[in-house]
Order: C-alpha cells, then structure tokens, then sequence
C-alpha cells in the first residue's frame, strides 16, 4: 500500500458529503465600479448606455426617448436632427459623437471615427 492512497481515499470521500463552491470570478476593480454605477440607476435611465450623462438624457426625453430600448432603435443621425429641430438651433457635433458612442458602445476617443 502507497503512504498517500489512504489520504486521497478520505479527500475523495469528504468532497462527496461537502459542497464547495467553485471560487468567484475574478473582476477589476474598475469593472466592478462600474457594475456598481449601473445597478445603481434605474433600469428605465439612459444613463446605463455609454456617453450618456444627465444632460443628454434630458434632451433625449425632449425628443420622446425614454427607454434604452427606444434609443437602440433610432439611428443617431436621426437623432441628432430631431434634436436640432426640436431645440430650434444648432446642435454641437460632440453630441451626435456622445450618440454613435452610446449606440455602438465605444469609449469618447473613438466616437469621432464615424464623423
């Protein structure tokens, strides 16, 4: 008889009657403040989608955008036009760049590669 056979018997026995969990994912710091963030608005807010802060999200629901799912549906150039209409004036093109960001879910320095 091998000296460990009698050990590795008793482990394989005690991890039958005891469940270990499998150990928890391993997640950034950063990702984690950002899951966080999210969890914390509501699920309604606009604010969950990339580029999009309180300001633009009350221009948002001035042009009748409510859900995230009604901005997914919308282009943002059309976006970008209805809020010039509704405003009455030019709009700055950094808004249409927060738009293509939030719809395409890219970080602000590669917003203006659609320009």
């Amino acid at each position: 008889m091998v000296h460990g056979d009698g050990l590795e018997n008793r482990f394989r026995l005690w991890r039958t009657w005891v469940r270990i969990p499998p150990p928890p994912p391993t997640i950034s710091v950063k990702a984690r403040h950002t899951m966080n963030k999210r969890r914390q608005l509501s699920q309604q807010s606009l604010q969950i989608l990339r580029n999009i802060g309180p300001a633009l999200e009350e221009k948002l629901h001035l042009i009748g955008i409510n859900t995230v799912e009604d901005f997914m549906m919308s282009e943002p150039e059309e976006l970008y036009q209805r809020l010039q209409s509704a405003l009455g004036h030019p709009v700055d093109r950094c808004v249409l760049y927060c738009f293509q960001g939030a719809r395409f879910d890219l970080p602000w320095p590669q917003c203006k590669r659609f320009s």
